[in-house]
């Protein structure tokens, strides 16, 4: 894990301040929680600041396929891998756009790979909900 300034301050604000704009059901918060911790043994930050920048990938991911996150607990595991993947690559974009140095890329690329790996390992595959 690298130590030092790894992201821009004012991104870095913008990350936390996302917390309140994305609304999870409480399962998604306890997923979300588990995926920040991993990034977190590759990039050195704030764990809300980490959070923020999940929540901002989510959000954006969103926007783009007008899927709401609530209907993640009805769908199957292919399809939970599938969207999931795709809200990791809006994670990696936001996070390589507010690095300090392009020398961190490495560490961001392995932090988003190593959550999305948790992710499918632990949690795509887990009952459907029935509503």
């Amino acid at each position: 894990m690298h130590k030092g300034n790894l992201f821009k301050a004012d991104d870095l604000i913008r990350a936390r301040e996302s917390l309140a704009r994305v609304t999870l059901l409480k399962e998604q918060r306890k997923i979300v929680d588990q995926l920040v911790k991993v990034a977190l043994n590759y990039i050195e930050m704030e764990e809300l600041a980490m959070r923020g920048f999940f929540l901002m990938a989510i959000q954006e991911w969103q926007k783009k396929r007008m899927v709401p996150i609530g209907e993640f607990r009805t769908m199957i595991p292919e399809a939970r891998k599938k969207y999931v993947s795709e809200m990791f690559l809006e994670l990696e974009r936001i996070l390589l756009r507010t690095l300090n140095s392009n020398e961190y890329i490495p560490l961001v690329k392995r932090a988003v790979k190593e959550s999305l790996d948790y992710y499918i390992s632990h949690f795509a595959y887990r009952d459907v909900a029935k509503d």
